[in-house]
């Protein structure tokens, strides 16, 4: 995932790792783990423009020593590991398993996070700093992001409804799972029971 935002806070872009004061601090918990898929074979594939000694790190890259970077540093590190994971993910193989995925968001989302484990691995990156860092890449360094896949493909965008507007006539399934329409049970609760309005509440999430 990148460009990670939070509805709660008024869609404000999630930071796991930010740049204050010309340094990187990372915000989500040192304990973190992934919960991914790892029983696909990446070390297997061997393609051009694998990376090279020198872009590995001697010693593994924790959380600390993410810290410690310059942020030009994580800036070209980010950079390397967005390369790789584009060139990876539009090898025939994973797009095999992204095609039997189909629409799965779940199964896509550990997929994807499996796979950028494996980059972040590859560089001698802790896995859950190299996944952070990857998901961090359109709030840390915009014009980087551009690298990535799913930042040139991404076809969502900030949509033009804003509070107090009149909400869409837009088409929603009851916890009955009936169809049913906005309107439909705004009006409906309008009519009441009994004289009494009743509240109508209206769920809406996106997961990626």
């Amino acid at each position: 995932m990148l460009g990670a935002v939070n509805g709660r806070e008024n869609f404000d872009k999630i930071h796991p790792i930010v740049v204050d004061e010309s340094r990187l601090v990372c915000t989500f918990p040192a304990s973190r783990s992934l919960s991914v898929a790892k029983d696909f074979p990446f070390g297997s594939i061997v393609m051009d423009h694998m990376p090279t000694a020198e872009q590995r790190h001697e010693e593994k890259l924790d959380r600390i020593g993410l810290e410690k970077l310059a942020p030009e540093e994580a800036k070209d590190l980010l950079a390397a590991l967005l390369q790789r994971e584009d060139r990876l993910r539009l090898h025939p193989r994973i797009q095999a398993v992204f095609g039997s995925i189909g629409e799965s968001e779940q199964e896509m989302s550990r997929f994807t996070t499996a796979l950028q484990a494996h980059v972040a691995s590859e560089f001698n990156v802790d896995e859950v700093v190299g996944v952070e860092l990857i998901r961090s890449a359109t709030t840390l360094f915009p014009d980087t992001a551009k690298l990535a896949h799913y930042v040139r493909h991404n076809r969502c965008f900030q949509g033009d409804l804003r509070v107090g507007d009149r909400a869409p006539d837009v088409e929603l399934l009851t916890l009955a799972a009936e169809r049913s329409t906005l309107w439909t049970e705004i009006d409906k609760r309008r009519a009441g029971v009994g004289h009494q309005l009743k509240a109508c509440v209206v769920l809406g999430a996106s997961f990626t």
